[in-house]
């Protein structure tokens, strides 16, 4: 009797062992690796993307054309160069994405979000394109902790935009103005550091429902900060 006791202790062990390491290995399958960029790149598929070196192209398209929902692009702290036109990152027609740690230079937009929802641009750098970042037609967009310098044109655009965040960046040097907003609607603007802009620091047109909360000086220290043209 006590072989067939063991035999039996010795099996309920063994699936209780099984138990455990399809327990383990679900646990393991939740963790998202991220998956590595090292060029320009369509993202048609959701997770979490990471750029491992600069990438230059003489392309006139988008560098990284994120087409898909629920993505994170993390630049790793790397650099996409273009040739004065298309844009370095693009959102279009999709929802909750995240771009990170990532600087575009020589584009005809840095950063641009169109017709997507939940999008939040953190810690990058747009320098030296025609528009430094664009939001147009888009709703919960969130632009925080960057750098927006020494664009041709204007630093940061939000066009047609619902629930728009422009919060803690540094917007400097830019051709025309700052920050432009026009024809949007729940735009909050606060602890922004805005110097130096051709234009105007912030030019709000056709806008309701918004809150400025910035430091904001222009090239000539006597003129208006912030210009706005709210409906009645």
């Amino acid at each position: 009797m006590i072989p067939n006791r063991w035999t039996v202790s010795g099996t309920v062990a063994l699936a209780t062992l099984c138990l455990l390491a399809v327990a383990f290995a679900g646990s393991g399958g939740a963790q998202t690796t991220a998956i590595q960029v090292d060029s320009c790149t369509t993202i048609d598929g959701p997770g979490q993307y990471v750029l491992t070196e600069n990438v230059t192209t003489d392309s006139a398209d988008s560098c990284i054309d994120i087409q898909s929902d629920d993505v994170r692009f993390d630049g790793g702290g790397n650099a996409v160069v273009g040739n004065a036109s298309g844009t370095g990152v693009s959102v279009a027609g999709v929802s909750n994405v995240t771009i990170e740690n990532v600087t575009v230079t020589n584009w005809s937009q840095g950063f641009s979000a169109a017709n997507a929802d939940s999008v939040t641009t953190n810690g990058v750098t747009a320098r030296a394109n025609s528009n430094g970042v664009v939001y147009a037609n888009s709703s919960t967009v969130t632009l925080t902790d960057s750098t927006v310098d020494t664009n041709a044109d204007d630093g940061v655009v939000a066009n047609g935009t619902d629930d728009t965040t422009v919060e803690g960046n540094t917007v400097l040097d830019n051709g025309d103005d700052g920050v432009d907003i026009d024809n949007a609607s729940g735009v909050v603007l606060a602890e922004n550091t805005l110097s130096g802009n051709g234009g105007l620091p912030v030019e709000v047109t056709n806008t309701t429902d918004i809150q400025i909360q910035s430091a904001a000086t222009n090239t000539e220290p006597d003129s208006t900060a912030t210009e706005t043209d709210e409906p009645a």
